[in-house]
């Protein structure tokens, strides 16, 4: 189990008791997030899309992308009701990463 410096005495609380009751070595991969606004989850290193962090995920993305360490909520905007992603990168992506992206 990972603890960082970031996380609340509460959560490592409960992250410890989980250990120590046993529950499984996995505590992230027993919950899922509320996404809610976005505000307080990191796009590229939390794991906020099926139970990985896109940084992990996506490894070449991640090294290319100029909003790495961004909020959720800044790496897109609402048009017409629908979520659009805005992802910035380095430099020009080959046909397969775009496809990564897609």
């Amino acid at each position: 189990m990972v603890t960082s410096n970031k996380e609340s005495l509460w959560w490592r609380d409960l992250k410890r008791v989980w250990t120590l009751e046993d529950w499984g070595s996995d505590f992230e991969d027993k919950i899922g997030w509320a996404l809610g606004d976005g505000k307080h989850i990191r796009f590229w290193e939390d794991k906020w899309a099926d139970n990985v962090s896109l940084m992990y995920k996506y490894p070449r993305l991640y090294s290319v992308a100029v909003n790495r360490g961004c909020i959720l909520a800044h790496t897109g905007r609402w048009i017409n009701s629908m979520w659009e992603w805005v992802l910035g990168w380095r430099r020009n992506l080959f046909v397969w990463e775009e496809d990564q992206v897609a």
